[in-house]
């Protein structure tokens, strides 16, 4: 990894100490395979009741927003913005209305840590991470699972976030086609 987003990482844990929240999406495949997959901006959930801490932290603001992802359109109260040259985005819930704040608090309540350069670093679970990737289904997506393939899964929880992301046929049929064991 290249000096400079190794101390982006640093400097952002700074902001985010004391806050609920984690890494997710490429960022956390990022750390998952201990930087096989590059990232090219940084994707962390953030409890909603901490957004606006976090946004006042790295001089933004954060709003309510609606995103066309794929095929999932995102609605929250997030931001996009750049930190030390570095493209940052915020969210406070994931795509689909069915993914609610309980299902944030399960994500961030199964949250692992992994230390990188000697610090706690928050990723969210294997499980929700393939179930985001599995339901989205893009090129990168794809590419993402190959990469998460080897890790071990905890089926149950798996099929829990795959029902919030109500995708579930469909992705488990992808999974199964990358060659998961589910």
């Amino acid at each position: 990894m290249e000096s400079a987003k190794k101390e982006i990482l640093i400097d952002l844990l700074k902001q985010l100490k004391d806050l609920r929240w984690c890494f997710i999406s490429g960022t956390a495949v990022f750390f998952y395979t201990n930087g096989k997959r590059k990232f090219n901006d940084i994707d962390i959930l953030i409890h909603e009741a901490d957004i606006d801490k976090f946004a006042q932290r790295i001089g933004c603001k954060a709003k309510k927003r609606e995103i066309q992802k794929g095929n999932f359109l995102l609605k929250d109260y997030g931001f996009k913005t750049n930190f030390l040259g570095q493209d940052i985005e915020a969210v406070t819930n994931f795509p689909k209305d069915v993914f609610q704040l309980n299902n944030v608090k399960e994500t961030l309540e199964n949250k692992n840590k992994k230390i990188y350069f000697g610090k706690n670093f928050y990723i969210t679970s294997i499980e929700e991470l393939v179930a985001q990737k599995a339901s989205m289904g893009r090129e990168k997506d794809i590419n993402d699972l190959k990469l998460l393939k080897g890790f071990s899964i905890n089926k149950e929880l798996l099929n829990d976030f795959l029902n919030v992301w109500n995708t579930k046929n469909k992705a488990i049929n992808l999974l199964k086609r990358i060659g998961y064991k589910i």
